[in-house]
């Protein structure tokens, strides 16, 4: 089964937390789970990004793709691609599709094959 981990910022400062999304009464929350505690962090909904287990750079490193519009919350990615040559977007999760949005164009991207990076999140 390939659940999801949702990765936001939080409303009370500059960190981003992962765990499972919940909802709460209208507002966005993430639930932090670890060994010995469950915590709610309360997020900015905008800066919402999604990772699935298949979803890896070339060095093994998730991958978290914006669900919002403007890519808020995204991991900026390097890719080295033959056919387009090298470029650099943020990581976006569109109609059930993973894709790398660079100077206005949205591209599909194949996670097997590529040289991908994670170097950054979207602001």
């Amino acid at each position: 089964m390939n659940i999801p981990i949702y990765r936001a910022k939080k409303i009370d400062s500059d960190e981003y937390v992962m765990g499972m999304l919940t909802k709460r009464v209208f507002t966005d929350y993430l639930l932090i789970r670890d060994d010995i505690n469950t915590n709610l962090s309360k997020i900015d909904p905008t800066s919402r990004a999604i990772h699935f287990s298949d979803m890896l750079d070339s060095q093994g490193n998730r991958i978290f793709a914006s669900l919002s519009e403007d890519g808020k919350g995204g991991d900026i990615c390097y890719v080295r691609d033959f056919s387009y040559g090298d470029l650099q977007g943020v990581a976006s999760y569109e109609d059930n599709h993973f894709r790398i949005h660079r100077k206005g164009k949205a591209m599909g991207i194949s996670l097997k094959g590529r040289d991908i990076k994670v170097i950054g999140i979207q602001e």
